[in-house]
């Protein structure tokens, strides 16, 4: 598959039929860490996952999740993705899961995703990057 740009303004990017993503964005810090986040939808008969991420912006791509445990708000990390529910969609939002980026290079106005899952195979994506310090669109 060949790769896309995506802004908030932006239609939806097809990953492949049935599949496919949305407002994706990436916020940096000046620690060098930042997250990825991006609507994935489903409107295949069958559930897809997505298992990895990876860009040439950071060291390393987790997938991460922001769970409730009593009154406290941990970050927990899903090495075995995120499931994308047939006829469904899964947010990957502040607060919530997300791509966890580590060791950041640089402060790049956008940056080169790659997203692997289970089914649809590999998907390349150019996402735009909010500053350190910007609000969440």
């Amino acid at each position: 598959m060949g790769g896309c740009s995506c802004s908030e303004t932006q239609a939806p990017l097809p990953v492949q039929p049935g599949l496919r993503v949305e407002r994706a964005r990436a916020r940096l810090t000046p620690a060098q860490v930042g997250a990825v986040y991006l609507t994935l939808v489903n409107t295949a008969a069958q559930e897809d996952r997505l298992l990895s991420a990876e860009t040439s912006t950071a060291e390393r791509v987790e997938m991460h999740e922001v769970v409730a445990q009593g009154e406290v708000l941990r970050m927990l990390a899903r090495p075995e993705g995120f499931v994308v529910p047939a006829g469904g969609r899964v947010e990957l939002r502040p607060g919530g899961k997300h791509l966890m980026l580590y060791s950041v290079r640089d402060a790049p106005a956008q940056l080169s995703l790659t997203l692997h899952f289970e089914k649809a195979g590999t998907l390349q994506l150019v996402v735009p990057v909010s500053p350190p310090g910007a609000d969440e669109p």
